[in-house]
């Protein structure tokens, strides 16, 4: 079990609880030794008093302070004790604020709070009215021969604590702010447009140190005998000063690249049992046989279901063309309504009324059964400036 890095009581007006933190996260990685290189000893770290030109062990030293070049006043550990503030085994809530307020600048290291048996009832109790208010607590606390301003806040059920920099340790950048450009409309849009393209929701499990990943597989094949190969090091990048002419170049590559896929996977189509109306084509006289939208559908959901339906009943092939290239930026609207809470309940409205309309059980859409053949160009990677999806 992991041990705490402090105990003590949790307070807000009349209620108190006895809480403990863990650490809530820490920096690991592959470590090296100093050693001596001509006979791969290693080397010990050890303290010299030039003034008595000796070794000296840990027992004879003491924490001074210098209050003058060359002179020092010794604190002992048990003057420290004395001065410790009430923080030191009482964390008390100073005042409750809106999480947004504060600037994660701020933000120094990360805590998991638990409550004590004694304290189970009033953390649940303080935890529970934080999710519902959406503030977050701020109190002080000491530990490790400082206090500090501590920012509490609710996360799956519990409390975590993060300690933070007071206003004086945040240091202030001179050139730091926004640049005195002028942008232009086209230039955001494209921008927006960028952001969209490598939107997705946040999952830190897919992040790695990829450095640390490299010195394993070195430390392998070393004690393997091998040889080290240098990995390919990326080509020093040019500043992008003009990001319209930057997009049109990648576009020009984009158009190169689908009139190559086109040619290599010419006529090459598969039927498919739903078409997902990103971007779909047909005749005018398709059209005007299967007629409109359904608009009982909502914003892009089962409408596209629906049609391919009603084009099967109507004796049309709805088939995937491997020879047509589709750049797609982003899912802007759906996004939207994941993040306000409404898609769940307007996806399972339509799908009720789709189910209801043709008497069926909807499936989820599937890729078609094509294998596409790729093109020797290859678009322009995610780090660049636009993504080719």
């Amino acid at each position: 079990m992991a041990s705490s890095v402090w105990s003590g009581y949790l307070t807000f007006g009349l209620i108190s609880m006895p809480v403990k933190l863990f650490s809530g996260a820490r920096s690991s990685g592959i470590s090296f030794n100093m050693l001596h290189r001509d006979d791969l000893t290693r080397v010990k770290q050890q303290y010299y008093c030039p003034a008595d030109n000796r070794v000296v062990e840990r027992s004879e030293i003491v924490k001074g302070y210098e209050f003058r070049k060359d002179e020092y006043i010794v604190i002992e550990p048990e003057e420290i004790k004395k001065i410790e503030p009430k923080t030191a085994k009482t964390m008390e809530i100073l005042e409750f604020v809106k999480e947004s307020d504060v600037d994660p600048v701020y933000f120094e290291s990360s805590y998991y709070m638990v409550p004590e048996e004694a304290g189970r009832r009033p953390y649940a109790l303080l935890t529970k009215a934080l999710e519902e208010s959406e503030y977050v607590a701020i109190a002080k606390l000491t530990m490790h021969n400082r206090e500090y301003t501590v920012f509490l806040r609710p996360n799956s059920g519990g409390m975590m604590l993060h300690t933070m920099y007071y206003a004086e340790e945040v240091r202030q950048v001179e050139e730091f702010g926004t640049p005195d450009v002028e942008l232009k409309d086209a230039e955001v849009k494209v921008a927006h447009q960028l952001i969209e393209a490598l939107a997705t929701d946040w999952d830190p499990e897919k992040y790695h140190d990829s450095f640390q990943e490299n010195l394993k597989k070195l430390i392998q094949t070393k004690l393997e005998g091998g040889k080290v190969v240098e990995i390919d090091k990326p080509k020093k990048l040019a500043p992008v000063v003009d990001l319209m002419a930057a997009l049109k170049q990648t576009l020009a590559e984009m158009e190169a690249f689908a009139e190559e896929l086109m040619w290599q996977n010419d006529g090459r189509v598969a039927d498919i049992h739903m078409l997902a109306m990103l971007c779909v084509g047909f005749r005018r006289d398709t059209h005007e046989k299967v007629g409109p939208l359904d608009e009982q559908f909502g914003i892009g959901m089962f409408e596209d279901d629906d049609y391919s339906l009603r084009m099967k009943k109507c004796n049309l092939r709805v088939v995937c063309a491997a020879d047509v290239f589709v750049h797609h930026f982003g899912q802007a609207a759906f996004k939207e309504l994941i993040a306000d809470g409404s898609y769940d309940p307007l996806f399972t409205e339509n799908r009720r009324r789709f189910e209801s309309k043709w008497n069926v059980r909807w499936i989820p859409h599937k890729n078609a059964p094509l294998e596409f053949k790729p093109p020797a160009q290859k678009l322009m990677s995610e780090a660049d400036i636009i993504s080719g999806q």
